[in-house]
């Protein structure tokens, strides 16, 4: 029983939020039908109407998923993991007595309420605990002393004390890709701008190519992208430092060569987390959805959007697919899962398809596809779908039919939507990096409205989707019902539609 876990021991650990931020990328196509297909550019996105829709009308005698998924049972949940966080010093953060008890819910009310094998996958990461106040010091050109806490802060470090003076190098573009790193010089101090890709992946990258540390810093690029953002990496070899914009660009203007002296001591330690996993009694074996969501907050706040919402969504989605009848016509096995430490770095999600690949691949092989839903509630929305076309190659074809299904979803509604960036900076990541073609939806987070946008979907202008994300206010009144039903109903559509095809792979080919 999830209960058993409370022995553990779960160690509280200090602010290490948001291993990566979400953006959205919006299309450039304005679809709108008269009598005949007009086709208008615009600079903000694309709003389709018509096209030949594959989810199919209600087929006698098999229950309607969207039917039964009901907002007002989602926001029953999302009660309950608010009332989680009131009751544990505001935060469901992983590795505290919130996330507990939020997978203890989870756990029992899936259990109370299916039939369904319901388990817990637990796993490991180190966290930062600073026994002395860390350094960063510019040595040359010109001798410059910077702020803990204000210019700079540390993402991550090794156990142990460390001191370390090297020669500063920056890093080009924008430091994601193994291209970005070749002319690294091992044992320098690598610069590295924010952008682009998660965090965890440049820290990664600074380690493999061996820089004695990193210094990560803010871009600048809106009014919420220019102080300390306490994000957190995993880090094995090179302590990873955090600056602010102003702190960055004083580092990059600093003429060559430059020497950087940064110090961190750090204790160390290990937290243990976890996933919550239900299987389906019925559907093929051989032919696996995995329906995921990040079930921790950050320590700032409940995270009830960020994300309740989708956690919330995605316990109703099995619940009712158990209760409306419906799972006796699936054809494929339904995976329902709720990752831990996703603000931490896509953790729970990454340590479940490493665990796969590395020990069960012919169990990753039987997985056909992802469903990710991660901020559903936003209350300065847009109806966002991950943009399947843009996807790798090898998944293209089956991530592109999704965000077809849920295009056809709105369409039927009447609904406007948009396509939103696929670049695996939520949960989906690691399943569209090891061949497994996803989709999923999102309403949006610290992104900043456009006019046109307000023009389609209301709200307010030049303000974030989120106002309050990874904050304290990101409680119960932070979530938009009406924009959370909408979603709700085209994510039941969508599962049931590729719960009834009798082959996924195929379906997947012939569009």
């Amino acid at each position: 029983m999830p209960k058993d876990y409370e022995e553990v021991g779960l160690e509280r650990e200090r602010r290490t939020f948001g291993g990566f931020f979400r953006r959205h990328r919006i299309a450039v196509t304005l679809v709108v039908i008269v009598t005949i297909a007009i086709v208008v550019l615009t600079t903000a996105f694309a709003v389709h109407y018509a096209r030949k829709g594959d989810n199919p009308s209600p087929t006698p005698g098999i229950p309607s998923l969207p039917g039964q998924v009901k907002t007002e049972n989602i926001v029953g949940h999302l009660t309950q993991l608010n009332n989680i966080a009131i009751e544990n010093n505001g935060t469901r953060a992983s590795g505290t007595s919130g996330y507990l008890a939020s997978v203890n819910y989870v756990y029992d009310t899936l259990k109370a309420n299916t039939n369904y094998e319901v388990w817990v996958q637990n796993f490991t990461y180190p966290v930062t605990t600073l026994i002395e106040k860390p350094v960063l010091y510019l040595v040359a050109p010109k001798a410059q002393n910077f702020t803990y806490k204000t210019d700079f802060e540390v993402m991550g470090a090794p156990p142990g004390p460390l001191d370390i003076s090297g020669l500063m190098q920056r890093i080009p573009v924008l430091g994601c890709y193994d291209d970005d790193w070749t002319d690294f010089e091992a044992g320098n101090i690598a610069l590295v701008v924010r952008g682009e890709c998660p965090f965890q992946q440049k820290a990664d990258l600074a380690n493999k190519y061996n820089a004695s540390a990193a210094i990560m810093y803010n871009d600048g690029a809106s009014g919420d992208r220019i102080g300390l953002i306490g994000a957190s990496v995993v880090t094995t070899k090179a302590p990873i430092f955090f600056a602010s914009f102003l702190t960055g660009l004083n580092l990059n203007s600093q003429v060559d060569p430059v020497t950087v002296f940064v110090s961190t001591w750090n204790q160390g330690g290990l937290v243990t987390t976890f996933n919550v996993i239900a299987d389906t009694a019925r559907g093929n074996p051989d032919s696996v959805i995995v329906v995921g969501s990040h079930l921790d907050s950050v320590p700032a706040g409940p995270g009830i959007n960020d994300n309740g919402s989708g956690s919330s969504l995605n316990l109703e989605l099995a619940i009712q697919l158990y209760k409306s009848g419906l799972i006796n016509s699936i054809e494929s096995h339904i995976r329902f899962c709720w990752w831990g430490g996703e603000e931490l770095g896509l953790l729970g999600s990454a340590h479940y398809v490493a665990d796969l690949v590395a020990n069960y691949p012919e169990e990753k092989a039987k997985i056909v596809l992802n469903l990710n839903f991660d901020m559903v509630g936003s209350p300065n929305f847009f109806r966002g779908i991950y943009n399947g076309t843009s996807g790798p190659s090898d998944i293209v074809n089956g991530s592109a039919a999704i965000q077809y299904l849920f295009e056809d979803s709105f369409n039927a509604r009447n609904l406007k939507w948009e396509l939103t960036s696929f670049d695996g900076r939520s949960d989906y990541g690691p399943f569209i990096n090891n061949g497994i073609p996803a989709g999923g939806l999102a309403t949006g987070a610290e992104g900043i409205k456009t006019i046109q946008q307000r023009t389609f979907y209301g709200g307010l202008a030049n303000a974030w989707y989120d106002p309050c994300y990874h904050q304290a206010c990101d409680n119960i009144d932070n979530i938009n019902q009406g924009v959370l039903g909408d979603m709700a109903f085209a994510a039941a559509e969508v599962l049931q539609t590729l719960s009834l095809k009798a082959n996924v792979t195929d379906f997947f080919n012939d569009h």
